[in-house]
């Protein structure tokens, strides 16, 4: 049995310029319940540091929730935040800014899908 996952399509690359379409959609559905959440990139050509930021919010936030503190530290493979479908160039950033560390890259939305699991007794995940 697999959590409910929201997924967010990202259509664009994220830079400055519209870094806050990205953080408002991600806040909007985790304020209308999403708890578990695919980055779809399919279509992102770029992120600049601003995008990284924003994913790194998102993760904040998620953790935040599911756990009642502020993450620390590196956490190998969020439970709560994947990314799909990166293309080559975003993937490099994503390992040089080691953003792989700590979240879970996934070659398709099926296999990011696949990899949440219900969660554990006693975590917390309203």
């Amino acid at each position: 049995m697999r959590v409910p996952v929201t997924i967010l399509s990202i259509l664009e690359e994220v830079d400055s310029a519209n870094y806050g379409d990205l953080l408002n959609a991600g806040e909007s559905s985790i304020e209308d319940g999403a708890r578990y959440l695919v980055l779809d990139m399919t279509n992102m050509p770029h992120i600049s540091s601003a995008g990284l930021r924003v994913i790194h919010s998102l993760l904040n936030i998620l953790h935040r929730i599911h756990t009642g503190t502020k993450m620390t530290g590196v956490v190998s493979g969020s439970p709560y935040l994947k990314v799909a479908n990166l293309v080559p160039r975003v993937l490099d950033v994503f390992r040089l800014s080691g953003f792989d560390l700590y979240i879970e890259i996934h070659p398709s939305i099926e296999s990011a899908l696949n990899s949440f699991s219900p969660p554990a007794a006693g975590r917390i995940t309203s």
